[in-house]
Parts: C-alpha cells; structure tokens; sequence
C-alpha cells in the first residue's frame, strides 16, 4: 500500500517516512502542499495520504477540500496531522474533507491503527469500484456503509433523491433517520444491524429530508455481504412519496 507523506518540516518527514517503512508500506513525500497536491493528481496517486495542516504554497486543509470536490468512487483517504488542539479546528479539518485528524505529537500506535483502518477502508473501496458501474446504473437508490456506519459508496439516483453532489457524502456517517438525535440514531442502527445479522434484512418505511429541506418517503431495505472478507452493508431505498400520498387521498376521500 502506498502513502503519502506531505510535511514541510525535514526531521518530522523523515521520522514518519522511516517509521511508515518500517510497517511495511511504500512511502512517498512531498515537503510541500503544491507538491503533495501534484502527486495526488497522478494516475497511480497513493491511495492514503498523510497532511501536515500548516505547509508552504498550500495548506492540508485546502488539499483536502479540492480532493473532496473531485467526483471518483476511490477518494483518498487523508489523516490531516496538526499541533492544533483546538476543537473548532479539529471540526474545521474535518469538514474540509480529512477523514482521521491526529494532533501532534502523535502516538506512533495511535497512527499504525488509524493507518490499519484507512487501509481497510480503500481496499474496501476498490472492491466496490469494480461493480460500481453496475450499481451506478441502477434506477433504485443505493448507498454501500462499512462496519463503522461510513458511506463507501452512493449511484447517481441516491444522489440525486437526496440532492446531493456526486459523491459529496462518501466519508461521512449514514443517516436514515433525520429526526433522531446521535445517540438515539447510533443505537437505532444498532438494532437494525442485529436484525440483518439475524435474518438477513431488515426493511421499512422511511421520512427522509433533501438537502433542500423538503421532506420525502422511501421504502429502504438493508442486506449485508461481504467482500474481501469485510462486511458491508447494502442500503437499497426507493421513493414512495406519491404511492403514499395516492393512499392518503383515497383514505381521505372513503371519510
């Protein structure tokens, strides 16, 4: 797996691209952002990339805004490093598009696992690439999580029910209940997970809302398979507003 490192400062460079060897990865630097951005941009651009916040020329965070405005099925899976602590910066990085933020100094066993997990996700990512023209073709809407609830995958017709840009919510966390708050979400997901491991799917009704405000109902099914001896979950949702909205009517007109 290739990775790569994009740090201004030479003692930290070197210290992180010895330390990434040593765990067995292929590593490539950049000691500045226009030179990190240049390497991203390659056809066989590394697959993770770790960002310094604070570089020359351009900075980790505008790396990560342009990487989340480019519309692939593989995006890059960045770790944004800082000595910022702050949490108005942690969610700033975040939002930019960072899926992992370490603070520094860092733990190097912190920094293994997330890389663990990062390498997970995209192997992941590439496995679903090679059916996404399949599923990006399909009328239903479908989105595929991984095991931490994350968006790996959305076709067009999700996108667009939901009104979002291609792409725009891959990285994120899934919501299917808009009402609900964290907690109350986390641990319906829970339930709905233990309904899939125990029978195979589990299906309902759902209000949703569009990225517009406005409200709409999709009948969802949720299934898991597996690949590359991961589990995913597949969300297949389809838009029912108007077969409810005919229901109502005839309903209200019978009274």
């Amino acid at each position: 797996m290739r990775i790569l490192i994009a740090e201004d400062e030479l003692i930290s460079r070197k210290m992180l691209q010895s330390m990434l060897t040593e765990w067995g990865y292929q590593v490539v630097v950049a000691a500045d952002g226009s030179e990190a951005w240049r390497v991203l941009q390659e056809p066989d651009a590394p697959r993770i990339a770790l960002l310094d916040w604070t570089m020359p020329e351009m900075d980790g965070v505008e790396i990560c805004r342009r990487l989340r405005e480019r519309q692939t099925p593989t995006p890059t899976f960045v770790i944004l490093i800082s000595a910022r602590t702050a949490t108005a910066d942690i969610v700033t990085g975040l939002e930019s598009g960072a899926h992992e933020y370490i603070t520094k100094p860092f733990d190097a066993a912190e920094l293994r696992a997330r890389l663990r997990v990062a390498q997970t996700v995209t192997e992941l990512q590439e496995s679903v690439a090679m059916h996404s023209q399949v599923l990006l073709a399909m009328k239903e809407q479908v989105a595929l999580i991984d095991e931490q609830g994350m968006v790996m995958f959305t076709n067009h017709a999700f996108d667009a029910m939901f009104g979002f840009a291609p792409g725009e919510q891959i990285g994120r966390p899934i919501v299917l209940f808009d009402e609900l708050s964290s907690a109350e979400h986390a641990k319906r997901l829970t339930e709905i997970v233990s309904k899939v491991e125990r029978s195979g799917v589990w299906s309902s009704e759902i209000c949703h809302r569009r990225a517009d405000g406005s409200s709409f109902w999709t009948e969802a099914q949720v299934s898991r398979v597996i690949v590359s001896g991961k589990v995913i979950y597949v969300v297949v949702q389809q838009d029912i507003t108007q077969r409810r909205d005919r229901k109502s009517t005839r309903l209200n007109s019978s009274h």
